[in-house]
């Protein structure tokens, strides 16, 4: 399957449900979208934004936490 039509192929979200699940404005969405960071699809006029892209943008981006692993690859005691 081509890699564009299997990232669709989990569905599209509105601007505002990807701005909801990321906790950012709608205007931040955009200028992710137009900076190349977030993929999109135009449906007309509108913008949508395919389900994987905006898991895998928000994956991308974690930061802190311990993540499954983490703990055995950096040597972490356990309890903390």
């Amino acid at each position: 399957m081509d890699e564009r039509l299997s990232l669709v192929a989990d569905g599209l979200v509105t601007v505002q449900d990807a701005a909801d699940f990321l906790g950012l404005g709608r205007t931040s969405v955009y200028s992710l979208m137009d900076a190349g960071h977030l993929s999109y699809v135009k449906v007309g006029r509108a913008r949508r934004i395919p389900r994987r892209a905006l898991l895998e943008f928000a994956a991308k981006n974690l930061r802190g936490g311990w993540l499954e692993g983490e703990v055995a690859a950096n040597g972490a005691h356990e309890g903390r």
